[in-house]
């Protein structure tokens, strides 16, 4: 048995790598030596370490000259996004395919599995390395596809074809195949879509179901709720002082854990209902005894409060943040608020989301529905490790 890497190349917080968990238990169950490879080892690797399981940083990722896709645009299609990190400048491109050459050279894998990685899926298209491809709609574009299809109104902001051309470059470059297109990188030698059909911007465009998730451990409560809300933000994000001072101010009781929360934010909250959480509280444990939750449109995130039958009052910051905001609005699940709006128009959306105090019916259906297909059969996380090991 060799090693497994588990990548999360992109993104904060700890939402790819829980996701990762699962396939990366039944790796270590069957013998193999796992190790993550995650771009914040200082707040995710905890996670990891306590799974007991190896962790190191990602290559980095030179800060593109471009403007970073968010909530408020540019982006238009994935292809956008691929340029705002980097994608469109062939110095980044070669710098960190070349960083990920030398580590993966280091490490001999026998396998990856990863989630929201592009410059790893380029820097191992054509390899020999097998790659499993996971996530939920939004980072997983379909791989069959000759482009990518749009997801937002408005004029693209990097041309694909310049895109394509550069990797395609980067490819020749190191002696490799080169793609036909770029959603061909997000093909691997096996890929799953490991989300909720509901929220997925491609989901009528797909050529195969998505799996769902392979592991969602949440209860439905069988009693009142013992206080008003959770919420999850993030502390260096602009609305969330004024998220925090409308949830003071609205008397109601809940806990929130702020990511990188700072004393200014912890101390307007002294003396009021809501309670500071130092560390991330369990959502098995959490969400099942609250009236609703409060976040910024992160998929884990809205996934479980959904699995959970909980209404959500989302406040997006990026870009899929607002698409997954969208999915939820229009199938009545949730308030959405605009990062800009400010105090005043989170505190009416608070009282809008306690004014409902329940999902509708048709939210209700797809809640119930996702929750029939949110305990996924045990042995998902090993039939997914054998797309690229044939685990026995």
């Amino acid at each position: 048995m060799g090693l497994i890497l588990f990548v999360a190349e992109l993104g904060g917080g700890f939402g790819h790598v829980l996701r990762l968990m699962p396939i990366a238990r039944a790796a270590a169950a069957a013998g193999h030596r796992v190790a993550f490879v995650v771009s914040n080892p200082e707040e995710a690797g905890g996670f990891v370490r306590a799974a007991g399981f190896e962790v190191m940083r990602t290559p980095r990722i030179p800060r593109a000259p471009g403007r970073a896709a968010s909530a408020s645009g540019p982006a238009r299609t994935f292809a956008d996004l691929l340029g705002a990190i980097g994608f469109a400048e062939s110095r980044t491109l070669a710098s960190v395919t070349a960083a990920w050459d030398v580590l993966l050279a280091d490490l001999q894998p026998t396998a990856i599995v990863c989630e929201h990685s592009p410059f790893l899926c380029l820097a191992t298209f054509g390899g020999e390395v097998p790659v499993l491809v996971l996530g939920y709609g939004f980072i997983l574009p379909p791989p069959h596809l000759p482009q990518f299809p749009p997801l937002w109104s408005g004029p693209a902001s990097y041309d694909e074809d310049r895109l394509l051309e550069l990797c395609r470059r980067s490819c020749a470059a190191r002696s490799r195949p080169e793609p036909s297109s770029l959603p061909l990188l997000f093909a691997g030698a096996a890929h799953a879509v490991t989300g909720l059909d509901a929220l997925d911007p491609y989901r009528d465009l797909r050529d195969r179901a998505a799996v769902g998730p392979p592991e969602l451990a949440i209860a439905r409560a069988e009693g009142p709720p013992e206080s008003d809300f959770f919420a999850y933000l993030l502390g260096d994000a602009s609305p969330t002082l004024a998220i925090l001072d409308a949830l003071r101010s609205s008397g109601l009781s809940g806990q929130v854990f702020v990511r990188r929360g700072v004393d200014a934010q912890r101390r307007l909250l002294h003396g009021s209902r809501v309670a500071w959480l130092e560390q991330p509280a369990s959502p098995a444990d959490t969400l099942p005894k609250v009236r609703f939750i409060v976040h910024h449109g992160s998929m884990l995130t809205s996934e479980e409060s959904l699995a959970a039958g909980k209404p959500q009052l989302v406040v997006p910051l990026y870009f899929e943040h607002l698409l997954t905001a969208r999915s939820l609005r229009e199938l009545g699940i949730a308030t959405v608020v605009a990062a800009s709006g400010g105090q005043n128009a989170i505190s009416q959306a608070l009282s809008e989301t306690m004014a409902k105090d329940a999902l509708t019916p048709r939210a209700r259906a797809v809640s119930d529905d996702y929750w029939k297909r949110s305990s996924p059969s045990p042995d998902l996380p090993t039939k997914l490790l054998r797309l690229v090991t044939h685990v026995s």
